[in-house]
Order: C-alpha cells, then structure tokens, then sequence
C-alpha cells in the first residue's frame, strides 16, 4: 500500500534523524540514513550531503568512503557529461581514500580502475586494475570481467591491437551480458 509504505519511510527517516540528534558523531547511523535517503527516497543531494557531513566526522572509516563513492556515480551517472565528470571525480578520490584505510577491497579497486577509466585517466586506471588482478587470487572475479576493463584501458591508452587480442580473449570465457558488451567493444574498434 503506497500510504503505508510512504508513512513507514517517513518514520524511518524520523528516526534515524533523532538517533543522529542523539549521537551527532555516529557515522554509521548517518550512513544508513544516506543509503536510506538515496536508495528508497531517491534523494541524490541529501544523502551526497550526510556522506559528505559522515567523511568530515571520521575520515578514517573506510565504509564511509566506500559508500560515498557509489552515491556519487550513482547520483553522477544519469547527469551531462561534466557534471557526470565532476561526481565521478569525486567518486575516485574517496575510493582512493577509502582503500589508503582498506586496501585488500577488490571490489573498490575495480572501481576505481572502472571510474579512472571513464575519466580519461587511463594510467591511473590500469594501476588500479594491476591492484584489483593481484587482489583476484584466488579468483572471485571472473577473469573476462578484468580483461575487458583492461582491454578498455589499453584502448584508451592507444593500444588497439593489444586492447583487440586481450577483448578477444575475454570473450572466450565471458558470461552473455559481459561478452555482449565485449562484441560491441569489439566493433567499435573497428570503425
């Protein structure tokens, strides 16, 4: 029921604003706020504005850093291009902040090689790639998933016959919705 569901958010929300009244300093309530705000409510300027309010109060919680990355590129993702730009640059620096406090996270490193990538900043971007490959053993991340982003890479770096043989390669172990893309990859290469 649209009502209740309306009058059930309403509360959550309340009450995760008077616990914050309570515990100003408690990032992680601000954090499940953020997430709430942004993901149920859809609200991109208040939750990038608890995330951004949560990383001034401990900077040194990597979640915190995590989680403020995602809203920008999901807040970033449908704007025009600059506006796209600027979100993801902002994305990229708290993944990198993020992974100074938590470097093992394979997931993040992905990320960051993925938004570096889509930057321009394509050495950035295989380092962060070469970071995610060593992290990637034993493999959790189907390996065509990191050869197409770095095949991306070498594209963009002015490699395209290196970035066609590495695309090539992952389309031979590729799930359908990955070498799909890699076949459109593929084709742009060609033009």
């Amino acid at each position: 029921d649209p009502a209740e569901r309306a009058e059930r958010l309403d509360l959550a929300v309340r009450t995760y604003e008077t616990a914050l009244v309570l515990s100003p300093q408690n990032t992680i309530v601000r954090n499940e706020l953020a997430r709430l705000v942004l993901e149920v409510v859809g609200d991109c300027d208040r939750a990038l504005a608890l995330y951004d309010e949560s990383a001034l109060i401990d900077p040194f919680y990597a979640q915190t850093q995590l989680s403020r990355a995602d809203a920008y590129i999901t807040c970033g993702d449908p704007l025009p291009a600059a506006e796209r730009a600027a979100h993801f640059r902002t994305a990229a620096e708290a993944l990198d902040s993020g992974l100074l406090l938590s470097p093992a996270n394979l997931r993040a490193w992905i990320q960051l090689a993925e938004i570096r990538r889509q930057l321009g900043e394509y050495e950035a971007a295989a380092t962060a790639l070469a970071h995610a490959r060593e992290l990637n053993d034993p493999v959790s991340i189907p390996t065509a998933e990191l050869d197409f982003l770095e095949a991306q890479i070498l594209d963009g770096l002015g490699r395209p016959d290196e970035a066609r043989a590495l695309a090539e390669r992952a389309l031979e172990t590729a799930g359908e919705s990955t070498a799909a893309r890699i076949e459109d990859f593929l084709v742009a290469l060609d033009e």
